[in-house]
């Protein structure tokens, strides 16, 4: 697949500090991807990936480019090969694949990386879920930290501990917060 984007500039943990990137219209092999600022033929290499294959420069690699203007009219032509999810369906979009699936720290980042991957890049519709009563797995692949829920009198254990709908789990539940930052890593 052959792209050419703009670029974009944003804060980055990868970096400390405000860094380059391109986001790309499909969930890329990252060693596929071959990247050069459009009508100068000049080969520019990634200092890093997201977990989509997007490209990401250090702010130093564009300074050149930038005239002080945030990018606004640097383009870089993309080359790279298309790659499909790791994980059918059936495992991050049902309960049971969710629940079998997340394992540990490890597994539970690779299945929020695919849900999200899925949805924005293969525009797969998500369904909801919450797992073990503190994680919401959202419709827009996003996933939520859930806490001081209130459950009513005699809610099943399943219902706390397993992988179920959202809906079911709204059933059981009074109330909760959600962020989305108290997620480990």
């Amino acid at each position: 697949m052959l792209e050419i984007k703009k670029l974009n500039s944003v804060m980055s943990p990868f970096f400390g500090d405000i860094c380059v990137y391109l986001e790309l219209n499909d969930y890329a092999d990252k060693d596929t991807i071959k990247c050069k600022i459009a009508n100068l033929n000049e080969e520019i290499i990634p200092d890093k990936f997201s977990y989509d294959g997007s490209p990401y420069f250090s702010n130093l690699s564009f300074e050149k480019y930038s005239n002080g203007d945030h990018y606004a009219r640097v383009y870089v032509e993309v080359e790279y090969k298309s790659k499909e999810l790791e994980l059918p369906e059936s495992t991050f979009n049902t309960a049971k694949g969710i629940n079998d699936y997340i394992v540990d720290l490890k597994t539970l980042h690779h299945i929020m990386c695919i849900r999200s991957v899925a949805k924005h890049k293969k525009g797969i519709k998500l369904n909801e879920f919450v797992w073990r009563g503190v994680l919401s797995f959202d419709q827009f692949g996003q996933t939520m930290y859930l806490y001081d829920q209130k459950f009513i009198n005699d809610t099943p254990n399943k219902i706390k501990h397993g992988t179920i709908d959202y809906s079911t789990f709204r059933f059981y539940c009074e109330g909760y917060y959600g962020t989305f930052r108290a997620i480990p890593d």
